[in-house]
This record gives structure tokens, C-alpha cells and sequence, in this order.
């Protein structure tokens, strides 16, 4: 869909690599001023050696954008109480506590220089998906509020939005 869609837009500059992230990445040394490396790391086994190719393959005072989940909300929580899977979709390996991302982040040498926070979780969250699909403006409220009410409430955020630089 990507490449149809860029296609159609003539933007011939982008090119496609498909790619073990749990392998070396075929890209030389100091290749990238920029990463995005949104909701990854957490489906990764290898999440040690995927750093330290980030690492390897940035610039000097290259960035990084990362995203992962939030395992210590609330609503989390009581779902393992119960025995309940508390991972935010089946093929996560892990989901991280704000210390934990943080601490993983430091021993790989990034230097944090963004750290925020994503909505607020909740057992509501597919049935505030479902109102998206009847009222979007009643599901961009809804999604405002929550916004706003994790960053009233850092513990139950979903996840956490971080940019490191090398």
C-alpha cells in the first residue's frame, strides 16, 4: 500500500528494505540522521542488539523516536490479578515501566532529551474505537480527554513517546 501509494505520488527518493530487526542491519556505519522506530522494540526478542544498531547506524547527534507500552497502569494491572494476558496486543514480548525504558535506554548511551507520555488507558479504550466509527468528533473528544488525563496522571498512560539522541 505504501509503495502503490508513493507511486502515485511520485516520490521516487523513498526506497523500501525488508529487514530482520534481529539480525545486523544491512546499513553502513553512520547512515541515518534520524530513526522512527514506533511500537518495535517491544515486539522484539533481540532488543539488546536492535539498540545497538540504531546506535551504530545514527549520525553524531543523530535521533532517535521511540514508542513502547506502558506495563504498570492500572488497568494492566488488575488484569494480571486475574490472570488475564495484560499486553496491549498477543505478540508483545515485553512492555516496559517508565524506569525500565529509561534504564534500557541509558545502558545503550542515548541520551534522553524527550520524554512524554500517550493517553490515559483504559478498559474503555475499543469502545471509545467503536463511538470512532459512528462520531469522530465525539471520538476526537474522547481522545482529547484521555490525552489530557495521562498527562494529569503519568502511571496511566498507555505508553511513553521518547526521543534520544546518539
Amino acid at each position: 500500500i505504501a509503495k502503490k501509494s508513493l507511486n502515485e505520488k511520485n516520490a521516487s527518493k523513498i526506497k523500501f528494505i525488508k529487514a530482520n530487526l534481529e539480525q545486523p542491519l544491512p546499513f553502513l556505519k553512520d547512515s541515518f540522521h534520524k530513526i522512527v522506530f514506533l511500537d518495535v522494540l517491544e515486539h522484539l526478542i533481540k532488543r539488546d542488539q536492535i539498540l545497538d544498531e540504531c546506535r551504530r547506524i545514527l549520525k553524531k547527534n543523530g535521533y532517535m523516536m521511540i514508542g513502547v507500552p506502558n506495563s504498570r497502569t492500572s488497568w494492566k494491572k488488575l488484569q494480571r490479578t486475574v490472570g488475564v494476558c495484560s499486553f496491549s496486543d498477543p505478540d508483545h514480548k515485553i512492555e516496559f515501566s517508565e524506569t525500565e525504558i529509561k534504564n534500557l535506554l541509558t545502558k545503550h548511551r542515548f541520551k534522553i532529551v524527550y520524554f512524554d507520555y500517550g493517553k490515559y488507558d483504559t478498559p474503555l479504550r475499543g469502545l471509545i474505537d467503536i463511538i470512532g466509527g459512528i462520531s469522530i468528533t465525539l471520538y476526537r473528544h474522547m481522545s482529547d480527554f484521555r490525552a489530557v488525563a495521562a498527562q494529569l496522571n503519568h502511571k496511566e498512560a498507555s505508553g511513553f513517546e521518547i526521543v534520544v539522541k546518539k
